[in-house]
């Protein structure tokens, strides 16, 4: 299985997408490449939010 994109609002550290009114995109929105990939980033900058949502989003 080949998961080649991610979006998730209003999950943990993300919040919701941009409104008509203008507001921020706060939303998470990752295209992946074919083989590997990494996430790199500071202490608390989402890496296991992530995760997680890759792990609600496919099957058991």
């Amino acid at each position: 299985m080949y998961l080649a994109r991610l979006r998730a609002e209003n999950f943990r550290i993300f919040g919701a997408a941009a409104s008509e009114s203008g507001g921020p995109d706060e939303s998470l929105d990752i295209s992946f490449s074919r083989g590997t990939n990494v996430l790199v980033g500071e202490n608390d900058s989402g890496k296991t939010a992530i995760v997680d949502a890759m792990r609600l989003s496919l099957p058991s």
